[in-house]
């Protein structure tokens, strides 16, 4: 990653160029500008806003500067199955939601969220968007329904019955993790095979952790996965605390039940395998009382409606500098997903909840990519 200016903390996804940038994948530098998030698709009479400080990059505050101002919108859903996973795709204001039954809803900017049938009435407990036109919804009894451009919804036989619950890129490849300890890994052709992680505990993340591959789970579970080429070999590591582990962030950074567990940096000073990790004091959204139930790479959600805004810097080493801010939105639901990208996201929960997050305030100088 080349050099980024102030700003706010965002996904994958970065600006293209102009002042009132879309948010795409782009390859070079740019000029910024102020970046204003997508229209909600219908003005909430209950909508709701949040005011952040900025904060620079040596942690003070930016007196100068407008607050950060979140807004929180209700979007109709069309539905009222529980809704558990949410995912941007390529496009200002295009996400895709999944849910209950076989619940699939994308949002297009103009004619708001529509229904699609993904061909299974299991329960889809999360999607993930593919660079390349693919989504790839995973859940009950090990379903995994694929949409391709040009084809629509197919069910793949993933060859597990066991519930999935978190579905990652890893190379060419994907990777999803669920009950029992259950890992398995589809080809970019279509094929599944099943990953040995030699536990049983259920497992509720997976994703990168340096140069390795980390899933998390149960009760202190974190299985540490060496790649070799696309093949890979996976042992538990001694559970550090006695908590379920929610979720992996920034490359390394483990979420659990009232805990938080950081990367350690080797003596050598360098990044290397095999992942070390300590324990270190959880903030106070984290507690059990909370109950977290997912993160975005600049938010976390959970029960009651409750929102937390992590970090709000694009350097992510100075994230830790800013205290997060914290609201409960008063939408009488429990929250179960989210996904984000610097000035958009979408939050979902039960009863059919969409509530889209727009960020006014955020103004990048430069963004390289």
């Amino acid at each position: 990653m080349g050099r980024l200016a102030r700003g706010l903390l965002g996904a994958a996804l970065m600006t293209g160029c102009g002042h009132e940038a879309d948010i795409h994948p782009v390859a070079s530098c740019f000029g910024g500008g102020w970046v204003h998030p997508a229209p909600s698709l219908q003005a909430d009479p209950e909508a709701v806003t949040l005011e952040l400080p900025q904060f620079g990059e040596d942690g003070r505050l930016h007196a100068s500067r407008r607050p950060f101002s979140y807004r929180f919108d209700r979007e109709p859903s069309g539905t009222t199955e529980t809704l558990r996973a949410a995912a941007l795709l390529p496009g200002k204001g295009k996400a895709i939601v999944v849910g209950d039954h076989g619940t699939v809803r994308v949002r297009h900017p103009l004619t708001g969220w529509e229904a699609e049938s993904p061909g299974t009435e299991e329960d889809l407990h999360v999607v993930v968007h593919v660079p390349g036109e693919l989504h790839i919804a995973v859940g009950g009894h090990g379903v995994a329904a694929v949409w391709r451009a040009n084809v629509g919804w197919r069910v793949e036989d993933t060859g597990t019955t066991r519930d999935l619950l978190a579905v990652a890129q890893f190379e060419t490849s994907m990777l999803a993790v669920g009950r029992g300890g259950v890992m398995v890994q589809r080809s970019k052709e279509g094929v599944w095979r099943p990953v040995d992680t030699r536990t049983t505990e259920d497992l509720a993340a997976v994703g990168w952790c340096q140069h390795h591959v980390c899933a998390v789970g149960a009760r202190g579970t974190i299985v540490d996965c060496v790649p070799r080429g696309e093949q890979l070999t996976c042992i538990p590591r001694p559970p550090l605390v006695d908590a379920d582990l929610l979720a992996l962030v920034d490359y390394g950074t483990i979420y659990g039940r009232g805990v938080k567990l950081e990367r350690t940096m080797p003596p050598e000073g360098v990044w290397s395998p095999p992942p070390e990790w300590r324990v270190v004091e959880g903030p106070p959204w984290l507690s059990a009382d909370n109950e977290v139930r997912a993160f975005s790479q600049d938010l976390a959600v959970g029960k009651a409606g409750l929102v937390v805004v992590r970090s709000r810097a694009l350097v992510g080493p100075y994230s830790r500098l800013k205290p997060p801010g914290s609201i409960q939105l008063p939408y009488g639901v429990d929250f179960n997903g989210v996904a984000s990208a610097l000035v958009d996201g979408y939050i979902v929960g039960d009863k059919g909840t969409i509530v889209h997050v727009g960020v006014e305030g955020v103004f990048i100088d430069e963004v390289c990519r």
